[in-house]
């Protein structure tokens, strides 16, 4: 069984705020923000390796392996390696077999981070590499606009031909030049077909014969 691949739901959301207030609580001194920015990173880190080495990714979910001896390997796995807050919660997880739904957790976790400190996840498309410059542009503008700090997670989609294609949340602002021509092509054919009809309709007018 593979990792569940899809959006935090509920349960997603409420393992997520209670490793966010675990972790919030127990922060030392390099304050919540510090300590919740390091869980982060660590989830992240294991679930990178999750989906980079197959095996360990049907470790993690597979419903075969006893869940008192996948406890063990956590322990011995991230021991030492991750705060003790990750490691208990990768545990919780698997004690409960909730481990297939890290995918989510990790991202109900991250948009909880994001949001406490005033961040937001933006998604940006274009059609080659942006530069620093553009990019330091780019997240300026939406600082303004958003009132929030944009983190940006840029990627490059060369089949959008140009322009940027921008997610925040659930809103898709889609300035690209291919969604663009795709515009023009079905303003093109509907103005065709609406000039068929027109060119059809006064021919029935003329020749009755045609009724």
């Amino acid at each position: 069984m593979p990792l569940i691949e899809t959006p935090p739901d509920a349960v997603c959301s409420l393992y997520a705020k209670a490793l966010f207030e675990s972790v919030s609580r127990s922060a030392g001194g390099g304050g919540v923000q510090g300590a919740i920015e390091q869980a982060l990173g660590e989830l992240q880190d294991v679930l990178g390796l999750a989906r980079d080495n197959k095996r360990f990714g049907e470790f993690l979910s597979s419903r075969i392996i006893d869940i008192g001896a996948r406890r063990q390997s956590l322990d011995k796995l991230f021991g030492g390696r991750a705060s003790p807050q990750v490691v208990n919660f990768l545990k919780v997880l698997n004690d409960n077999a909730r481990l297939s739904l890290l995918p989510g957790v990790v991202e109900a976790f991250d948009a909880l981070a994001q949001h406490s400190f005033g961040r937001v996840e933006v998604g940006v498309t274009t059609a080659e590499v942006m530069s620093q410059d553009d990019r330091d542009a780019l997240a300026q503008r939406l600082q303004a606009k958003l009132g929030k700090t944009p983190v940006l997670h840029c990627k490059v989609d060369p089949t959008i031909l140009g322009g940027i294609r921008i997610q925040i949340g659930d809103q898709l602002v889609d300035a690209s030049l291919s969604t663009r021509l795709a515009q023009v092509r079905q303003q093109m054919n509907e103005r065709g077909s609406a000039t068929i009809r027109g060119a059809a309709e006064r021919l029935y007018a003329i020749d009755p014969r045609m009724n």
